[in-house]
């Protein structure tokens, strides 16, 4: 190449790699040999010596020699370009370098598992050097175990024969000494038949080679004790194969599982109850509450029905089919109660006074407890001890409820249960009844966790805080004591649990006469505030059967635009007492602000003391709990009415 960069000579190599003849490349700009390469040519246009190796774009390698030519007197002529593909020595280079370094990194993983190696030998042997020592240790102590351990345990050899047994197993089968035992069968200690009704005899010697065969064996088996009675007792058997001075013997641990076994047998009973329980809950909440309904419905139909009318039979044979059912409702519901009772006529008053300083210890210093009772109270004839545990139990399950601290108001009172309301409620006989209520401010229960709460073994508490027995006792405790129980509660708004109790059959008939029919009767307009749709429709109906004029609101919104619209014509309110988005009473609140003196009357499961700390039930407030009857509602409704 000439100092102005054009070919002067290019050997046959260079003009075949870029596809021309010599001769058509003498003259021409340097820069065609490189036209792959510019950036390549750049570096190289003015420089006179170079020897480097360079990568090109398509992956080879090139060796590139500059060096300058010279004219006579030293003057520089040009320069010669030699490229040189060295694409081949690289790869091999590139080869040999991964071999090198595979070679060093399996050299290097070799000697590191050989040293583990080395490693693992020298603790195997360290190992086994302890372990024969232990082994001789072992054999010491498993001795001085086998004597000392308050398990039953023998020692068999491959015959089946017992060569040693320790003090324990003397004292299980009432035995006084190792001669007794030792050279003998453990058959000879069995029930002649197991529970399962083959011969000791034959089993034994199975049970035997099973051990040899596979090295152990666990069962249960039946013997007898050597005592004058002879008594019969249910082990639970491990029989393991070991070895003994290098010959195999069988070790043979025995377990007293006699009050085990009993105790299961009590599980499977509850087990049963527990299905039960599920059974009757199930029914109890969708199979009861439907024909509530429809014993109501049914018998509004009736009163309004002459018994000369040809359907009036067809009514009958209806309502008589649903208070069966619901007969069938209560069967299941008193099946599997147990207790035995002691009942005595009390006066839960005292029964209640009597347990308020264990109950307030119980409940701890976080928990107020306020005791409210009626005085007179009609006695009961009832077990003390049992209604005792009753109300442990249920003021435990207050205390667990206020984990923060709270109320629980126990109070006492009287309540009259009628014929409608018995034929609604399937094990309600109709009369007078005395109530005892326990009732908390805690968290409360949605309807889920209520349909499921007496049922034995159900609970909300964590695994270990908690049978599920405490308020399935109270339940079988009161149904035993001839009464009920029912629970009403909201989540957030606390629980109230109702024990109604007959009063003792001594004692002197306290109901009050009956208001007959017509005196029940009226015309008036009420606005009925209830956010249970069946318990909505049923009061409905039942206020419209008397003569009223019921208008029903579903939620605080609907009442709401029922007062816009009908406030002046009101005679009466009817509401809850605890609803979703507003209470009863801040509802009426609003209400007799623009009507003052609108008459009010509260429904609601909850007892007075309890809501009270929600600002419901003030003095001279009118409140009706549930459940109600169709008579009881309905002359609360009169009474407030005619009050002035």
């Amino acid at each position: 190449v000439d100092l102005q960069a054009r070919l002067v000579d290019v050997n046959p190599a260079l003009a075949e790699r870029v596809g021309r003849k010599p001769g058509d490349l003498i003259g021409q700009p340097a820069a065609v040999v490189f036209q792959n390469w510019p950036g390549q040519f750049e570096r190289y246009r003015g420089a006179l010596e170079i020897n480097e190796e360079v990568c090109l774009d398509n992956g080879k390698w090139v060796e590139v020699q500059v060096r300058p030519v010279h004219r006579p007197g030293n003057e520089v002529a040009g320069r010669l370009f030699v490229v040189r593909d060295v694409t081949a020595q690289k790869q091999a280079e590139e080869i040999l370098k991964r071999a090198h370094d595979e070679l060093e990194q399996s050299v290097a993983e070799r000697t590191r598992q050989l040293s583990r190696a080395n490693e693992e030998l020298r603790r195997q042997v360290d190992e086994r050097l302890q372990v024969e020592k232990a082994l001789r240790e072992s054999e010491d102590r498993f001795k001085r175990l086998f004597e000392l351990s308050s398990e039953a345990q023998l020692i068999l050899n491959q015959t089946g024969e017992v060569v040693d047994c320790n003090n324990a197993f003397l004292e299980m089968f009432a035995l006084t000494d190792k001669s007794e035992v030792v050279g003998h069968r453990p058959d000879e200690f069995s029930a002649p038949t197991q529970p399962d009704g083959t011969s000791s005899t034959e089993m034994g010697p199975k049970i035997i080679a099973s051990v040899l065969a596979n090295g152990s064996a666990q069962f249960e088996w039946a013997h007898l004790k050597h005592d004058a009675k002879r008594t019969p007792i249910l082990n639970e058997l491990l029989l393991t194969l070991i070895p003994i001075g290098g010959q195999p013997f069988m070790h043979v641990a025995i377990r007293d599982i006699t009050q085990r076994k009993h105790l299961e047998e009590q599980l499977r009973q509850a087990q049963k109850m527990e299905a039960v329980g599920q059974l009757a809950g199930g029914v109890a909440h969708d199979f009861n509450n439907q024909l509530t309904i429809i014993i109501n419905v049914l018998t509004m139909l009736r009163m309004k029905m002459s018994v000369s009318d040809p359907q009036h039979s067809l009514l009958e044979m209806a309502l008589k089919a649903s208070e069966q059912s619901a007969g069938l409702t209560r069967q299941l519901l008193a099946f599997s109660r147990r207790q035995v009772l002691e009942p005595k006529v009390v006066q839960l008053n005292e029964v209640v006074a009597n347990l308020q300083k264990m109950l307030s210890r119980l409940i701890g210093e976080d928990i107020d407890l306020v005791f409210e009772p009626r005085r007179p109270l009609s006695p009961v004839k009832v077990d003390p001890v049992q209604i005792e545990q009753a109300i442990i139990n249920l003021a435990v399950n207050a205390r667990d409820a206020m984990p923060q601290g709270g109320k629980l108001t126990i109070e006492t009172g009287e309540f009259d249960f009628d014929q409608e309301y018995a034929r609604s409620h399937a094990d309600v006989v109709p009369g007078r009844y005395v109530m005892l209520a326990l009732s908390d401010n805690g968290a409360g229960m949605d309807p889920e966790t209520q349909a499921r709460i007496f049922e034995p073994f159900f609970t909300t508490k964590e695994r270990g805080k908690g049978t599920g027995l405490g308020l399935a006792m109270v339940y079988g405790i009161v149904k035993q004591c001839g009464g009920h129980i029912f629970v009403y509660s909201e989540p957030g708004a606390g629980s109230t649990f109702k024990l109604y109790f007959p009063p003792a059959a001594d004692e002197a008939d306290d109901h009050r006469p009956e208001t007959t029919a017509g005196e029940l009767d009226g015309n008036e307009t009420i606005l009925l505030v209830e956010d249970n749709p069946d318990a909505r429709e049923t009061t409905r109906l039942i206020l419209a059967h008397h003569g009223f004029k019921v208008l029903a609101a579903a939620d605080v919104d609907h009442a709401r635009q029922l007062f816009a619209a009908h406030g002046p014509e009101l005679d009466l309110v009817i509401t809850d007492v605890v609803m979703p988005g507003m209470s009863g009473r801040e509802l009426v609140n609003r209400f007799t602000a623009e009507r003052p003196g609108l008459k009010v009357l509260y429904i609601s499961g909850y007892t007075s003391n309890v809501i009270a700390h929600h600002g419901i039930l003030d003095p001279g407030i009118n409140y009706l709990e549930k459940p109600f009857s169709i008579d009881s509602l309905v002359k609360k409704v009169r009474e407030v009415l005619w009050k002035p």
